[in-house]
Order: structure tokens, then C-alpha cells, then sequence
């Protein structure tokens, strides 16, 4: 690797030549660091854009729920037809109707869920919930309309 090196009085030739091509590589060097310097911003971007999708992820996470809906009491046969309806923790509507099983299945935020139960022939039922994990399911029965 060659030096610059400094001549006492008059400059020597080749001084010329060596500062142009410290020149020509400070250029080179800066145009590198311009690309490193893109690259770090982008580097920065994605890593700003993917923890605020986590952190959105995080905050919107979803639990699932499943109730089960019965005939007279929480012992009596599956109720089929059931109109669930009601809003997670968040305030987000949900709307589903039980199954053969007596089932329904439900996704939202968790904390306390409200919901409104209805099938013609019985008694409405609203009642509120905590839902807090996915694990977490629900029995309810309905009363036959007098």
C-alpha cells in the first residue's frame, strides 16, 4: 500500500497521482457509506415496521370461546338453533347459532364479553362473561316460554 508522503519544497510528480487517487478512493469510501447508510436506514425501517406489527399483534391478540347452550337446565339435552350474539371485551359484535351439539364458537378480545341468547319457544337470556383464555368455554341452559 503506497503513502503519501510529504516532500519538502518543490512537490515531487508522483504526490499528484497519489492525491488523486486518495481522492478517487475518499469518493469511493463515501459512496460506500452512503450504501451502508441506506442499508442501516432500511435495516432500522423493517425493524420499526415488524415490532409495531408485533406490537399491534400483541394488542389485538384473540381469544376463542365455545358455549354450550342446553334445554332446561345445565344436565338437559343440547339446544340446536340458538341465536348467540353479543360484544367482546373490545366492544366488536359476534354473531353465531349453536349446532347439533348445542355449540357455538366464538373469537374475540379478551375480558368481560355481554351476551344475549334467543331461540323462539324460550325465555331470552343476557348474562356477561370474563373470557381470558382460550381454553376457557361456557355452559348455559334456557328456560321454555310460558
Amino acid at each position: 500500500m503506497k503513502r503519501l508522503q510529504i516532500w519538502s519544497g518543490e512537490s515531487h510528480p508522483d504526490q499528484l497521482l497519489l492525491k488523486r487517487i486518495n481522492i478517487r478512493n475518499m469518493r469511493s469510501r463515501g459512496q460506500e457509506n452512503v450504501g451502508m447508510k441506506k442499508g442501516y436506514s432500511l435495516a432500522i425501517l423493517i425493524l420499526i415496521a415488524s415490532s409495531s406489527i408485533a406490537l399491534t399483534a400483541f394488542a389485538q391478540e384473540q381469544v376463542d370461546f365455545t358455549v354450550y347452550v342446553h334445554d332446561g337446565s345445565l344436565n338437559g339435552t343440547a339446544l340446536s338453533g340458538v341465536q348467540v350474539t353479543g360484544q367482546d371485551a373490545a366492544g366488536s359484535s359476534f354473531s353465531a347459532i349453536t349446532d347439533s351439539d348445542g355449540s357455538a364458537a366464538l373469537s374475540g378480545q379478551p375480558g368481560a364479553w355481554q351476551f344475549s341468547f334467543a331461540k323462539e319457544g324460550y325465555e331470552p337470556l343476557n348474562l356477561s362473561y370474563d373470557v381470558n383464555q382460550t381454553t376457557d368455554y361456557g355452559d348455559v341452559y334456557l328456560q321454555k316460554s310460558t
